[in-house]
């Protein structure tokens, strides 16, 4: 009896230790060139506030055929990183953070999953990110929508490691389109 339960315990560890174990969350991480300094004149003011749209929590989702579908949420929420990547971006072009400011800045996410199937016999990975930005600067107002999307195939079950850096990348270069865009700035700085 007691040699069965050794086996029954040996057999539970071994299939237990070998099923693939994901992380509980994702930890996006930006990375935005060095910006342009005195884009700005020295007395620009905004404000700007991030608000996640999507009415789903997680930043990556693995969809793998008869395994029931596993949501991964980023650590910090997305419109939060998003945020102070282009805030530290528009500080360092000039601008200065204050609540009286005559131009706020509303960015959205619109959506942000990157997704991990199984169709067949190799891995797909489709990424897509989309950010809206509103800029209302004295008495005028801007819209403007960012999307990427990016596809990977693997032969492996990708882990995080291989699906931030899609996200990372969009994310990235999004940002880096919004602190580059003329109309934007020429609306923040009121057509000075």
């Amino acid at each position: 009896m007691k040699s069965w339960s050794l086996v029954t315990c040996a057999c539970l560890w071994f299939f237990v230790g070998c099923a693939p174990t994901l992380p509980l969350d994702a930890n996006l991480n930006l990375s935005v060139t060095t910006q342009p300094v005195n884009v700005y004149p020295g007395d620009t003011a905004i404000t700007l506030r991030g608000h996640d749209g999507r009415d789903y929590q997680e930043v990556v989702r693995y969809v793998i055929k008869d395994d029931p579908p596993v949501p991964i949420p980023n650590r910090n929420p997305p419109h939060i990183v998003v945020s102070e990547q282009l805030a530290d971006g528009f500080r360092a072009q000039g601008l200065i953070f204050a609540q009286q400011a005559p131009a706020h800045l509303q960015l959205d996410i619109e959506a942000l999953l990157a997704t991990v199937t199984r169709p067949k016999v190799l891995y797909d990975i489709k990424a897509v990110s989309a950010v809206s930005v509103t800029v209302t600067s004295h008495g005028d107002s801007l819209t403007k929508r960012y999307r990427k999307e990016s596809t990977r195939v693997s032969a492996t079950r990708p882990g995080l490691d291989e699906v931030e850096p899609l996200l990372n990348e969009q994310l990235s270069r999004i940002v880096q389109q919004i602190l580059d865009d003329q109309e934007i700035r020429k609306l923040i700085a009121g057509g000075k």
